[in-house]
Protein backbone atom coordinates (compact mmCIF):
# COMPACT_ATOMS: atom_id res chain seq x y z
CA UNK A 1 0.00 0.00 0.00
CA UNK A 2 1.06 3.60 -0.36
CA UNK A 3 1.24 6.72 2.27
CA UNK A 4 -2.58 7.11 1.03
CA UNK A 5 -3.79 3.29 1.45
CA UNK A 6 -3.97 2.98 -2.22
CA UNK A 7 -3.55 -1.17 -3.04
CA UNK A 8 -0.67 -1.10 -5.36
CA UNK A 9 0.22 -5.09 -5.24
CA UNK A 10 -1.67 -8.19 -4.04
CA UNK A 11 -0.32 -11.71 -4.01
CA UNK A 12 -1.43 -14.63 -2.16
CA UNK A 13 0.32 -18.44 -1.39
CA UNK A 14 -1.34 -21.09 1.23
CA UNK A 15 0.44 -21.41 4.77
CA UNK A 16 1.46 -25.11 3.78
CA UNK A 17 1.91 -25.49 7.59
CA UNK A 18 3.71 -29.06 7.16
CA UNK A 19 6.54 -27.58 5.24
CA UNK A 20 7.68 -25.46 8.55
CA UNK A 21 8.00 -21.98 9.87
CA UNK A 22 11.34 -21.83 8.08
CA UNK A 23 10.26 -22.62 4.47
CA UNK A 24 6.56 -20.42 5.41
CA UNK A 25 8.95 -17.28 5.93
CA UNK A 26 10.88 -17.39 2.96
CA UNK A 27 7.79 -17.77 1.12
CA UNK A 28 6.71 -14.97 2.48
CA UNK A 29 10.00 -12.86 2.02
CA UNK A 30 9.94 -13.57 -1.63
CA UNK A 31 6.07 -12.40 -1.91
CA UNK A 32 7.24 -9.09 0.09
CA UNK A 33 10.13 -8.58 -2.54
CA UNK A 34 7.60 -9.60 -5.29
CA UNK A 35 5.39 -7.22 -4.08
CA UNK A 36 7.69 -4.36 -3.74
CA UNK A 37 9.41 -4.56 -7.25
CA UNK A 38 5.83 -4.79 -8.94
CA UNK A 39 4.52 -2.03 -6.97
CA UNK A 40 8.12 -0.33 -7.75
CA UNK A 41 8.21 0.63 -4.31
CA UNK A 42 10.86 -0.25 -1.11
CA UNK A 43 9.30 -2.23 1.71
CA UNK A 44 9.24 0.59 4.67
CA UNK A 45 7.11 -1.62 7.07
CA UNK A 46 4.83 -5.28 7.74
CA UNK A 47 2.06 -6.01 9.32
CA UNK A 48 1.21 -9.47 9.75
CA UNK A 49 -2.49 -11.10 10.67
CA UNK A 50 -1.99 -14.86 12.08
CA UNK A 51 -4.27 -17.13 13.15
CA UNK A 52 -4.19 -18.02 16.46
CA UNK A 53 -3.21 -16.94 19.97
CA UNK A 54 -0.15 -14.49 19.09
CA UNK A 55 1.52 -12.36 21.42
CA UNK A 56 1.62 -8.79 19.42
CA UNK A 57 4.65 -7.45 22.31
CA UNK A 58 6.72 -10.15 22.12
CA UNK A 59 5.58 -10.85 18.15
CA UNK A 60 5.75 -14.72 19.02
CA UNK A 61 3.36 -17.30 17.77
CA UNK A 62 1.02 -19.11 20.28
CA UNK A 63 0.15 -22.86 20.43
CA UNK A 64 -1.74 -23.42 17.42
CA UNK A 65 -2.53 -26.75 16.15
CA UNK A 66 -2.63 -26.45 12.51
CA UNK A 67 0.84 -25.06 12.57
CA UNK A 68 2.62 -28.11 14.38
CA UNK A 69 6.43 -26.75 15.14
CA UNK A 70 5.53 -23.01 15.10
CA UNK A 71 4.82 -22.31 18.48
CA UNK A 72 7.37 -19.84 19.99
CA UNK A 73 8.24 -18.76 16.70
CA UNK A 74 8.82 -15.29 15.84
CA UNK A 75 8.34 -14.26 12.73
CA UNK A 76 8.26 -10.18 14.12
CA UNK A 77 11.94 -10.50 14.64
CA UNK A 78 12.56 -12.66 11.93
CA UNK A 79 11.08 -10.58 8.89
CA UNK A 80 12.06 -7.27 10.66
CA UNK A 81 15.94 -8.87 10.76
CA UNK A 82 15.04 -9.74 7.27
CA UNK A 83 13.86 -6.28 5.74
CA UNK A 84 15.96 -4.23 8.30
CA UNK A 85 11.93 -2.62 8.75
CA UNK A 86 9.63 -2.60 11.79
CA UNK A 87 7.08 -4.89 11.52
CA UNK A 88 4.01 -5.95 14.05
CA UNK A 89 1.96 -8.81 14.25
CA UNK A 90 -1.87 -9.03 16.03
CA UNK A 91 -4.64 -12.02 15.46
CA UNK A 92 -5.95 -11.85 12.00
CA UNK A 93 -9.75 -11.39 13.33
CA UNK A 94 -8.34 -8.84 15.51
CA UNK A 95 -6.44 -7.30 12.95
CA UNK A 96 -9.73 -7.35 10.42
CA UNK A 97 -11.21 -6.02 13.34
CA UNK A 98 -8.79 -2.48 13.64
Amino acid sequence: MDDAGKLLFRTETSTDAGRGYSDALDRIAGMLREAAHKAGSAITGIGIGCTGPVYPCTGKIGVVDFLPGWWDKNPVVDLSQTFQVPVAMENDADAVAL
